[in-house]
């Protein structure tokens, strides 16, 4: 291998490491720019080796390879029967976490024909409701067979990895690298039970990490309606990605042609219509703006002191927004 793949590799190790196992090793000032560093060595490394790569042609699953997905099926069903003592430990409590008990409002409203983005009061403060469909509506056979909502994402979480597993299988790489890269999404699983498993018993993150996952696999090899659809999914529920968006179809326009992008563009903004803007949004064009003053409050929380400790998620060694608290000339 280049130097800019072992480049690559170490990186990506150091960076995970720095996320969960390593978490605030070098104190809430260093460690968030090494984990910064790691992310920009990725990058480019990551630019360097695959720079004029094709895509490898992905060939049907063989009788021995078919065998690669018991392990992780297998793993993953271990993986849950923690998951169901961890969550049989943890009661879905508003006190503790709103983030569940909100998407139960939301979704309970919707079936019901109720309307669901007024604010939510059942907790004993005023919240608006800052979800967008793809947070809650995921969540309505949970609803329907009255079973927990973390299952779900759970659930989606591994039919997530499974869907990768697959593709990786039909690469037909060597038995080592193969075994390698099935343990990836398994020791990142381990990571999120040992460092954070609030990420499970308090929130539905796991089913936003499965949404990122099919959006990455659908770029890579998917149909342009597929990435259309994924890609509607992470706009729909954590849409961190928005200021992406604009890249994306820019690098497809030059790349595969206008056509294409203008494709994906196209189906992308009927389904938000369709999903979003036409059932919820046009009843009330201001609730996605209310939903902000929400996040603000939110942000504003992060920031203040809680006594006899500093912000709870600020000093975590993983956000460069610590300097901000520490040294900026403001309150």
């Amino acid at each position: 291998m280049s130097f800019a793949t072992w480049l690559l590799l170490a990186a990506c190790i150091v960076e995970f490491l720095l996320f969960t196992f390593l978490r605030n090793l070098f104190g809430p000032f260093v460690s968030p720019v090494a984990l910064w560093l790691t992310g920009v060595v990725v990058a480019l490394s990551g630019l360097r080796v695959f720079r004029g790569v094709t895509p490898p042609v992905l060939k049907p699953l063989s009788g021995r390879s078919a065998l690669g997905i018991l392990l992780p099926i297998t793993a993953l069903g271990l993986f849950a029967g923690r998951v169901a003592r961890m969550l049989s430990r943890s009661v879905i409590d508003p006190a503790q976490s709103d983030v569940i008990p909100s998407i139960e409002i939301m979704l309970r409203r919707w079936l019901t024909n109720e309307a669901v983005y007024v604010p939510i009061t059942d907790f004993g403060y005023v919240i608006y409701p800052t979800y967008l469909p793809m947070m809650w509506m995921p969540f309505a056979p949970a609803e329907l067979l009255h079973f927990d909502y973390r299952w779900t994402a759970y659930g989606g979480f591994a039919l997530a990895v499974l869907t990768g597993i697959v593709l990786l299988l039909r690469r037909r790489l060597p038995m080592l690298p193969t075994l390698a890269l099935l343990a990836v999404p398994l020791l990142l699983m381990q990571a999120v039970l040992q460092t954070a498993s609030t990420t499970i018993t308090s929130t539905v993150e796991l089913m936003i990490v499965a949404f990122y996952l099919l959006l990455a696999y659908s770029i890579w090899r998917g149909p342009w309606w597929v990435q259309a659809i994924t890609l509607t999914l992470c706009l729909l529920s954590r849409f961190s990605l928005v200021f992406w968006v604009p890249l994306w179809l820019g690098l497809l326009w030059q790349n595969r042609g206008k056509t294409e992008a203008l494709r994906v563009a196209g189906l992308a903004a009927v389904l938000v219509l369709a999903i979003y803007i036409v059932p919820f949004l046009s009843h009330d064009w201001g609730a996605f703006a209310r939903a902000q003053i929400t996040y603000t409050e939110a942000a504003i929380g992060e920031w203040e002191e809680v006594a006899p400790n500093l912000p709870e998620h600020l000093y975590k060694g993983v956000g460069l927004a610590v300097f901000f608290r520490q040294y900026a000339p403001a309150p």
